[in-house]
């Protein structure tokens, strides 16, 4: 004969059993939602990634402003795929569309235009309106600092120099104060 075993279950174990099944319905509802997020997320991101590649070949009066845009999306897989099309196709038109680009309201743009300026992609092009990003105070702090970065990278060391020393915010004199030091250590050691 089996015989048949019943427990008691105290008021306390169901309260337990409740919590936990509780637990285990809002992390089975909070992963979903997770999935779902991703999912919807990543297939923006590719649609967006496909456009920047349609857009290299289009001429760069269409392209280059669009991807300057497409670089300051807040999808890094999106803003280097934008950095890339740049870079690679259209590194010698791009300096008339990030000239526009840094005079633009849009601090994103700006902000994109600055990280994709190198000397390649600026070549000829007066480096005022850099200059004017970093000391203004009317831009962010970050704004400037990225404007004192791009600086450095155009070799420009007389507007760093006119940073370092009159710049109102201790912050950016000491970046522009630091990045001068760099490039002297650098050229001591013959890297530049």
């Amino acid at each position: 004969m089996a015989a048949t075993v019943t427990r008691k279950v105290s008021g306390r174990q169901l309260v337990s059993i409740a919590v936990l099944l509780t637990v285990g319905l809002v992390c089975l509802i909070a992963g979903y939602h997770l999935i779902e997020v991703y999912y919807v997320g990543n297939r923006a991101a590719q649609s967006k990634i496909r456009h920047i590649g349609s857009l290299t070949q289009e001429p760069a009066s269409k392209a280059v402003p669009l991807l300057i845009g497409l670089a300051a999306d807040a999808d890094s897989d999106v803003s280097d795929a934008a950095f890339r099309a740049i870079a690679g196709n259209f590194r010698n038109e791009a300096m008339p569309y990030l000239e526009r680009a840094l005079e633009s309201p849009d601090e994103k743009k700006i902000e994109a235009a600055l990280m994709i300026i190198t000397p390649e992609t600026y070549k000829g092009a007066s480096h005022q309106s850099i200059r004017d990003i970093a000391i203004s105070r009317d831009n962010s702090q970050r704004l400037q600092l990225l404007a004192v970065t791009t600086l450095e990278c155009l070799g420009d060391m007389d507007a760093l120099r006119e940073i370092a020393h009159g710049h109102p915010d201790k912050m950016i004199r000491e970046a522009a104060a630091f990045k001068i030091k760099q490039k002297r250590k650098g050229m001591e050691k013959g890297h530049y």
